[in-house]
């Protein structure tokens, strides 16, 4: 089973560091999901985070970089980023993608 845990400015503080807490605690049996804007989720890092889904791409390739650092951090390299494009980011991601990972590790479908 799967629950998500927002963390956002529209919850209350206090909410929002319970949910971190629960998250970064590990002992839960379910799978957690920590939703966060881009603001919110500034300067907070795990090392239990096994997937990143950005929505929006970055404007910057180190903007991305920061973004994503957080899985190749939290599951020993193993994890995995999604980027979810809109049609307008298509080319500036794939060039951005590209010139960072390099073409035996992107995949765009």
């Amino acid at each position: 089973a799967y629950r998500v845990l927002p963390y956002h400015a529209a919850i209350s503080s206090q909410r929002r560091k319970a949910h971190l807490e629960e998250f970064v605690d590990g002992a839960s049996r379910e799978h957690l999901v920590l939703v966060a804007t881009d603001r919110a989720s500034r300067g907070i890092d795990f090392s239990c985070a096994q997937h990143v889904i950005l929505f929006g791409f970055p404007r910057r390739g180190d903007e991305w970089l920061r973004r994503v650092g957080r899985v190749g951090r939290g599951a020993q390299g193993g994890g995995v980023v999604t980027s979810l494009v809109l049609p307008y980011q298509a080319m500036r991601a794939r060039k951005m993608l590209h010139k960072t990972l390099g073409q035996e590790r992107l995949w765009i479908g």
